[in-house]
């Protein structure tokens, strides 16, 4: 599956929306599957994809606009609204508050 999470990343960077929803609508489980922040080669720590637009949106590599188109191909596909919280980990939202994205 790690060769299928990088890809996901790739998209994210492309910000290719075309392909991104035909993969995951091929591979839902994808959508929830943590990924490292899109732009950001040294980071190892995965978070869910939707924690993770919120930080390319922080960081100016995306824009507003596509955050949103990316997080409705996410949630169309099957993404917890919720991210990580059942494991411990912080949802969207609050990654999206504390960043001001």
């Amino acid at each position: 599956m790690k060769i299928f999470t990088q890809k996901v990343k790739k998209l994210i960077e492309r910000k290719d929306f075309q392909v991104l929803a035909k993969l995951l609508s091929e591979n839902p489980n994808l959508a929830n599957e943590g990924i490292t922040i899109p732009f950001e080669f040294f980071c190892r720590q995965k978070e869910h994809p939707l924690h993770r637009i919120c930080d390319a949106i922080f960081a100016r590599k995306i824009s507003d606009d596509d955050g949103i188109i990316f997080a409705k191909i996410f949630l169309e596909n099957g993404a917890k609204i919720d991210g990580n919280k059942i494991n411990g980990g912080g949802t969207p939202i609050l990654a999206a508050a504390s960043l001001h994205a």
